[in-house]
């Protein structure tokens, strides 16, 4: 998986942000952490993931980008569906890939 250089975290990960970019591009992440997974094929599906998957070869090895993160699961759903109201604001479509496709590099993380 790669990280989505601009990634959407939940305020109660306020502070942590930069901590949490390096881990998640090194493949690991604190536990109870729930990552936004935006796949990379033509299914475009957004899945929500508990950071510990990222240990398992299979999950960590997929064409996919990390592009939020949530410290509970319902944050997570939460950003998810703000980042798809995002997408429909500034495209007219619920189509997370489509509205992200000219951002998705690996660059780092701005200092926020």
């Amino acid at each position: 998986m790669k990280v989505f250089r601009y990634m959407w975290t939940t305020s109660s990960l306020d502070g942590r942000r930069q901590k949490l970019f390096q881990e998640l591009k090194e493949g690991s992440a604190e536990s109870g952490v729930f990552i936004l997974v935006l796949c990379n094929d033509h299914s475009r599906i957004m899945d929500i993931y508990a950071s510990k998957y990222l240990r398992d070869e299979h999950i960590r090895d997929q064409d996919a980008w990390i592009i939020g993160a949530g410290a509970t699961k319902e944050e997570a759903c939460e950003l998810a569906g703000s980042i798809v109201s995002l997408a429909v604001k500034n495209t007219g479509r619920a189509d997370v890939y489509d509205y992200l496709a000219p951002y998705l590099t690996e660059e780092e993380v701005p200092d926020a």
